[in-house]
């Protein structure tokens, strides 16, 4: 009879198994969740109060020289790992670090330059402000606050964790159509429109109903760049819909097997991710729900090919 190693990848959740080992104590998450939501507020506050933190002549472009642009009510959009609940304890750690990735979606008015629609923010001036509002929270904590990512704002935690702050534009005319819609469309009270408009986090079919060329994202060298990360999200959802939950468990097996062997390896969780759902989409046959042996056998079939 063949052996079925199922338990020795996952099972209840008090037994010992591989996924148990790769996953992060509910203390330590609970603390990281709960950092980013402080550094959430800090930027909530200070992008409202912005010309207490930058000038307006760093942060807009010329054409509000003599305006007095409107406060910005940043929301907030998880994004990577934590996202896909691919998330893993790193294997060795340091140097590998937990990583937090949250989006900053501030929406702006957008200016049109010959044809090109891009923010009135100006993107190092972006970068400017978000820095100068997490900055004293840093100190605060005892976080480091890392300038030098290409297209994040980063806060160290400690020698494992940190997270990432990607900062966005979104047109305001746009997300105000599109809350007027949510409300027409439920029913809302006025109350609730308030509600809406003020929550933290980017409510999902308003995450959903922006236009794909209407994302920016800042980035420290080349200013704005179009970036839709519904696009990677989506990608995902949709490997995971037509394949099951077993492929998101493999995904991580595969990330926790990376991470033991090196403790600094170029191989990206995406591209691992993309491996595994290319074999998934190309397998005759799918592996039972049920052996996650199987279908780690899988990706050791195709490598061998």
């Amino acid at each position: 009879m063949a052996l079925n190693a199922h338990h020795v990848f996952t099972g209840s959740a008090d037994a010992e198994h591989y996924l148990a080992a790769l996953t992060l104590e509910s203390h330590r998450e609970a603390t990281l969740r709960e950092t980013r939501d402080i550094c959430r507020e800090a930027i909530r506050v200070g992008l409202r109060s912005w010309s207490t933190v930058i000038r307006k002549s760093l942060l807009f472009e010329s054409v509000f020289a003599n305006i007095e642009p409107k406060a910005l009510r940043p929301k907030f959009k998880m994004q990577g790992s934590f996202a896909y609940r691919t998330l893993n304890d790193p294997a060795h750690s340091p140097p590998q670090e937990i990583d937090l990735d949250d989006g900053v979606f501030v929406p702006v008015s957008f200016l049109n330059d010959n044809g090109q629609s891009h923010p009135a923010l100006i993107s190092a001036g972006y970068f400017a402000a978000i820095e100068a509002v997490l900055l004293p929270v840093c100190k605060k904590n005892g976080w480091t606050l890392v300038t030098n990512k290409s297209s994040c704002v980063r806060v160290e935690l400690d020698h494992d964790a940190h997270i990432d702050f990607a900062l966005y534009a979104i047109p305001d005319e746009e997300f105000s159509d599109l809350v007027e819609a949510e409300v027409l469309a439920k029913a809302m009270s006025a109350q609730d429109r308030q509600i809406l408009t003020e929550s933290v986090e980017l409510a999902e079919d308003l995450y959903r109903g922006i236009r794909e060329d209407q994302i920016m994202l800042a980035h420290r060298d080349e200013g704005w760049k179009p970036s839709d990360p519904r696009k990677l999200e989506d990608w995902f959802r949709t490997a995971l819909r037509e394949h099951g939950e077993q492929l998101r468990r493999v995904c991580r097996y595969l990330k926790g097997w990376r991470d033991y062997h090196w403790e600094s390896c170029r191989l990206s969780s995406i591209t691992l991710m993309a491996c595994v759902i290319a074999t998934y989409d190309d397998a005759p046959i799918p592996p039972a729900e049920n052996r996650d042996d199987l279908g780690s056998g899988l990706i050791g079939a195709q490598a061998r090919k």
